[in-house]
């Protein structure tokens, strides 16, 4: 998103890069056209060309300066290698890949562009990111995504009239024989931009769609992190557009989610966030995010969702204060007194709570109910493998190569750590059971996505290193996602054998 500080000399070398960034978000277009195997093709000559020509064709003019000595570029790699993936996974919904491109095109160029020449104050969370450029990217990228999806759909012909009158675009491409055209980008069952009674148009909805996927990819563009914006952007934009694909407007707006009053949600939420506060388990900025959270929690899964949430609390906050002498003495304890801020928070809570989101408001409920339940659990999995293992592990080993490593390595493991992390896990699933959120093979398939998605947390801490704060928060995410989707895989792969 640009520095707060831009000098001359970095504004020469950065804007053609980025000028050429947000231009080739234009070829975008083409996938109105193109089969999903053309659009493959298109992504393999732009890397073949951006690996081994760009650089000559351009006489080094996209080159940084710390690149000319070995005339490699990265991210000019990257963008179309990301890109190709995109077209691979999302092969029969066109529409949602074009999107994406238009987030990483548009969204990330315009963001850098505004950094470069607006400039700015500096965000707080990472001060070589402006206000200036995040703001670019939710505007400018909620704009074009909304736009080429579609541009993709409509594959017929069409008059400017369909993207200026609300309505104008109400029949959508189902799809054709080839795939080429996936279904409606959030319809939902809805006729028309009218709808149903209480439910906005489509239009509005893609546009909402749009900006929440947009605001997401943003925010973590903004993150200072080690993770290139080429990779990070897609993901977590396209990972958003795709749930949002899920989303029924008529379970949104007319179930569960509607007659749950949100003032009990406060009522019951903000006083226990207080105490947590004074007990200095977050700071200001975590108990603020976690009180949103538990609130969207309550209304979207009830007592048992907070029940789960607050287990991962209550635990995660006795298995932190395990030994802390001990972390202390050898610089690994928990920064601030053990309190935990926003990232934290959004890392090990997030995704159970766009889980249980999701259970509400699309027709996959069980689905998205073992996927809220396993994330919580391998949440929790991590941090008390962490915090026991670094309290009472004396033996531990680099889950890459399985070599004695010091205390605190990251991507370490030890025994101890490990067993408390099952044990910890194996609590919160009976708790999940007791409460009929889950049934059957459904707790092991929970227990076992927890271990798998707790030791990819160890293996990208192992590859990437210690890298900064965001970075921690970043694999802790992920591995809630991982261990959520091992979790739901691994349960429909048991009932496909018992089936056999």
């Amino acid at each position: 998103m640009g520095t707060p500080r831009t000098d001359a000399a970095t504004l020469r070398s950065e804007l053609p890069r980025k000028l050429v960034h947000v231009g080739m978000g234009a070829f975008a277009l083409l996938l109105r056209w193109l089969t999903p195997w053309q659009a493959v093709f298109m992504a393999v000559a732009a890397l073949i060309l951006n690996s081994f020509f760009v650089h000559r064709i351009t006489r080094g003019a996209l080159l940084r300066p710390e690149e000319r000595g070995p005339r490699f570029s990265r991210g000019v790699v990257l963008y179309p290698a990301i890109l190709l993936l995109t077209f691979i996974i999302f092969r029969y919904r066109l529409e949602l890949a074009a999107g994406i491109w238009a987030l990483l095109a548009v969204g990330d160029g315009m963001a850098a562009l505004s950094g470069l020449t607006l400039r700015g104050p500096a965000l707080p969370w990472n001060p070589k990111k402006t206000w200036s450029g995040l703001a670019a990217f939710v505007v400018f990228g909620t704009a074009a995504c909304a736009w080429v999806i579609r541009w993709t759909q409509r594959a017929g012909t069409w008059t400017l009239g369909d993207f200026l009158v609300p309505g104008g675009l109400l029949t959508l491409g189902g799809g054709d024989a080839s795939g080429r055209i996936g279904d409606a980008f959030l319809m939902g069952g809805v006729v028309g931009d009218a709808g149903a009674a209480g439910v906005p148009g489509s239009l509005s909805l893609l546009v909402i769609g749009c900006l929440v996927a947009t605001t997401a990819a943003a925010f973590a563009e903004s993150l200072e992190t080690n993770v290139d914006d080429n990779i990070l952007v897609p993901v977590v934009g396209g990972a958003v557009l795709w749930a949002a694909t899920l989303v029924d407007p008529g379970l949104l707006f007319e179930g569960q989610a509607a007659s749950t009053p949100w003032l009990t949600g406060v009522a019951i939420t903000v006083p226990v966030t207080v105490i947590v506060y004074f007990a200095r388990a977050v700071d200001r900025s975590g108990a603020v995010a976690g009180a949103l959270l538990a609130i969207t929690l309550y209304v979207y899964a009830a007592w048992p969702g907070l029940v789960m949430l607050g287990g991962v609390m209550v635990i995660g906050m006795v298995v932190t204060r395990l030994g802390r002498a001990r972390k202390e003495a050898l610089g690994l304890a928990e920064g601030r007194g053990g309190r935990r801020g926003i990232g934290s928070v959004v890392a090990n809570a997030g995704a159970g709570v766009a889980f249980a989101f999701l259970a509400v408001t699309t027709p996959y409920a069980e689905m998205f109910t073992i996927a809220m339940v396993a994330a919580f659990a391998t949440s929790l999995f991590d941090t008390a493998a962490t915090e026991f293992g670094q309290a009472f592990g004396r033996h531990h080993v680099l889950v890459t190569t399985w070599r004695a490593v010091p205390e605190g390595t990251t991507g370490g493991v030890s025994v101890a750590g490990t067993f408390a992390g099952v044990f910890a896990a194996i609590v919160l699933t009976g708790v999940g059971w007791s409460m009929g959120l889950i049934a059957g093979a459904a707790g092991l398939a929970v227990i076992f996505g927890a271990l798998c998605g707790s030791t990819l947390e160890s293996f990208l801490g192992a590859v990437m290193g210690k890298g900064s704060r965001s970075d921690h928060h970043l694999r802790n995410l992920a591995n809630t996602v991982v261990g959520a989707g091992v979790a739901w895989g691994g349960l429909v792969a048991l009932q496909a054998w018992r089936s056999l």
